[in-house]
């Protein structure tokens, strides 16, 4: 899973520990706004979903819940909502996986870049396996097929699912 720093598109797709209001939720992504914009005519909507709607619209960027054409200038970072977004309390997104942490929006991304319920991917290059991280290394270190053995004869670093050919070429395994 990514992290929620790496996917800009679109708002936060959390779970909240209560339920979003409105005035938090963008009209196009239906997410909680991401670096929200204020328009003139009242309305926020995530930069990402503005940006997407402008270029749809070939340059021109309408506010998706009136309608109303909106310049550049006429809309504007909010700051002061985007603080509270980032202060709403949220649930791990791993929280299906047992993970029971709960904390501020804004901790999220550091929450999960150490959550032992996050899905990795496995470290060898060859494996494709997926896993929670707090089974990473038993799988990296006794189950996984493309880790690095040693021969015990040779000290030789092998890939483990290559050691019983190597077994068969290895000049100093005893006969």
């Amino acid at each position: 899973m990514e992290s929620l720093n790496a996917q800009k598109l679109g708002g936060f797709n959390v779970h909240f520990s209560h339920e979003l209001l409105n005035e938090h939720e963008c009209p196009v992504c239906q997410l909680a706004l991401r670096e929200p914009l204020l328009t003139s005519c009242g309305h926020r909507l995530c930069f990402s979903c503005s940006e997407e709607k402008r270029k749809r619209n070939k340059g021109i960027l309408k506010c998706p819940l009136d309608n109303s054409n909106l310049n550049s200038n006429e809309t504007f970072r909010d700051k002061a909502i985007e603080r509270v977004i980032q202060e709403l309390n949220v649930i791990c997104n791993n929280s299906f996986n047992n993970c029971q942490w709960t904390g501020k929006l804004r901790e999220i991304d550091n929450h999960l870049g150490s959550c032992e319920y996050q899905e990795v991917k496995c470290f060898n290059q060859q494996c494709f396996t997926s896993l929670l991280r707090k089974e990473l290394r038993n799988h990296t270190e006794t189950t996984c097929i493309y880790r690095l053995v040693t021969c015990q004869y040779c000290s030789q670093k092998i890939l483990f699912y290559e050691k019983l050919t190597h077994l068969k070429n290895c000049e100093y395994l005893p006969l």
